[in-house]
């Protein structure tokens, strides 16, 4: 029979629950369509089959809840979180071009021209700088640089109420309107999404994933979005709904619990400013 301690700090984890357990973030319960695949540089198909089989699953889970597997989940999972964070350089120039063609309606300049408006941005909005700041936090993140990026976290919450975890994957184009904004847990984000004040987007109870959110979504004022659901692409979610569960692409939700409302419009149709961002 396969055994977990194959699996080595290489693997490739999909779709799989992560509780808090000891300080200790390791694998949890499955259930429903739940399944994960483990690939390592030794895999053969007759084991990756193998750990797809509910008693492979139940394996596993039990060689990650030991001291050894859960460091080595832990060393797979923040690996890949490292390594989907897009390039500063990238992020930047995204988000910048989202937030000059919301504020000015034109795109950002070239060379020095850039330098100009990255720094009106940074006067002129609520938010930017402290954007800006977040992806400087994520780089020194990924080079395993210490303390400042706590310094920096600190920086973003005194200048635009912005607590983003380190966990979190945002793809550049992100448009805050005014800060408030809390993200916590493994959180992903797709590109061109709009954020509105007091939003939380993170756990729900012991899980230690959250919400992955499409691409052009927008998220109304004091909205909640929690646990490990997902989001699709061009949803609306409405002011102060509570999310917690999954919700189709070009959807608008609303309400507490949050339900779909409309289908087939969801934020491209409601955001005009959205296809300005796209093209």
């Amino acid at each position: 029979m396969a055994t977990a301690r194959r699996v080595r700090p290489t693997v490739t984890l999909l779709d799989y629950r992560m509780p808090v357990a000891d300080g200790l973030s390791v694998i949890g319960e499955l259930s429903g369509e739940s399944a994960v695949l483990v690939l390592t540089s030794d895999s053969s198909p007759e084991l990756i089959a193998y750990f797809r089989t509910p008693e492979g699953r139940a394996e596993l889970d039990a060689y990650f809840h030991t001291p050894e597997g859960a460091r080595e989940l832990r060393v797979a999972v923040f690996g890949e979180i490292r390594a989907a964070q897009p390039r500063f350089a990238t992020a930047v120039r995204g988000d910048a071009r989202v937030f000059m063609v919301e504020r000015y309606d034109r795109e950002p300049r070239r060379g020095v021209g850039f330098l100009l408006d990255l720094a009106r941005l940074a006067w002129e909005t609520d938010t930017f700088l402290a954007l800006l700041l977040y992806r400087l936090r994520v780089r020194l993140i990924v080079r395993r640089i210490p303390i400042l990026p706590g310094v920096l976290h600190r920086v973003c919450i005194i200048l635009a109420q912005m607590s983003f975890g380190g966990d979190a994957v945002v793809q550049p184009g992100l448009h805050l309107l005014h800060g408030q904004v809390v993200i916590d847990g493994l959180v992903k984000i797709g590109p061109f999404a709009t954020i509105a004040p007091w939003v939380t987007l993170g756990r729900k109870g012991p899980a230690f994933e959250g919400p992955s959110i499409g691409s052009h979504a927008f998220i109304g004022t004091g909205a909640k979005l929690l646990g490990p659901i997902t989001i699709g692409d061009h949803v609306l979610v409405g002011a102060n709904a509570v999310v917690v569960h999954d919700v189709p692409s070009y959807a608008t939700v609303a309400g507490v619990p949050a339900s779909i409302i409309k289908r087939g419009g969801g934020a491209e149709s409601q955001d005009p400013a959205t296809s300005a961002r796209t093209g």
